[in-house]
């Protein structure tokens, strides 16, 4: 509860009981019509770079919640019950559920993800849909990953069709790169051309994650239309203990299997166990294997 409120800089017992106070502002009271014609509109030539014009207003476009659209607009907050209020308020269950966040699509979280079009699929909605993306600047990258998690969150896009998919660094070219449908989608890049927008003619139901690699320096991850760099790549470490005479067969093997013939492959590291013991019967070296 309130225990104090002041107006013009004085207290106001009134706004604390809850009872109703007259504000009055300075100036002249409007007297025209809040809707009125400001002026007639003339034909003029499409101009040249209207894709681009169109395109310009599609990516300033905010499909968040009306919620996070006014937490944004808000700002960051030093008030401790404010903040405690906001983290509550994002971090409810119900909130991640329901996919209202583009946020869910560049946090790593497996799960949670950003609807794209659930709420404004119809008719008049061109494509039902289209997912477009902003790195924030130009960057090189040699793959693109989005994530729809499977056959249910892909729709209406069915598995294995052609997802049209374009890219450009000015909104003005477009350069179309085949891509399939499916639960991952891979889109192979050329890191010498650097891009900044990506853009799909309709789009998946929801998307869980988008990443995007580059050659080994770690790979770039988005974050509200913005790039930051994770330095830590994905890896699997394989650690097998095995006989002497079998060793250079499981080395032939592991190198058959895992080799692409590019940077990351992995290494492979033989050295001698001085002793082996297995806990639960107490066997000992090649008995413990």
């Amino acid at each position: 509860m309130y225990q104090e409120a002041v107006l013009n800089g004085a207290a106001n017992q009134n706004l604390i009981e809850g009872k109703t106070v007259t504000v009055t502002f300075p100036g002249n009271k409007l007297k025209d019509k809040y809707y009125r014609n400001l002026g007639e509109l003339t034909m003029v030539d499409v101009p040249e770079d209207a894709e681009a014009l169109y395109e310009a207003t599609v990516y300033a476009a905010d499909n968040n919640a009306l919620e996070i659209r006014s937490h944004e607009r808000s700002g960051p907050s030093n008030i401790p019950a404010v903040k405690a209020a906001r983290e509550a308020f994002l971090n409810q269950p119900l909130f991640a559920a329901r996919g209202l966040w583009d946020d869910y699509m560049f946090d790593g979280d497996k799960e949670t993800s950003f609807y794209v079009s659930r709420r404004t699929w119809s008719k008049s909605v061109i494509n039902k849909g289209s997912l477009r993306i902003d790195f924030g600047k130009a960057i090189n990258l040699d793959q693109l990953v989005i994530d729809t998690e499977d056959e249910h969150g892909l729709q209406p896009w069915k598995f294995g069709e052609a997802a049209r998919m374009e890219i450009s660094t000015d909104l003005k070219t477009w350069t179309y790169l085949p891509v399939l449908a499916g639960p991952i989608m891979k889109a192979k890049l050329d890191a010498s051309v650097p891009v900044r927008y990506i853009r799909f003619r309709g789009t998946p139901d929801k998307v869980v994650d988008v990443k995007g690699f580059g050659r080994q320096r770690g790979h770039t991850e988005l974050y509200r239309g913005a790039e930051y760099q994770v330095d830590f790549i994905p890896k699997i470490k394989l650690e097998i203990a095995t006989r002497s005479e079998n060793c250079q067969r499981v080395v032939e093997t592991i190198t058959k299997i895992a080799s692409t013939g590019k940077i990351g492959d992995g290494k492979i590291f033989v050295y001698d166990l001085d002793q082996i013991v297995r806990i639960r019967t107490g066997e000992l070296d090649e008995e413990a294997i």
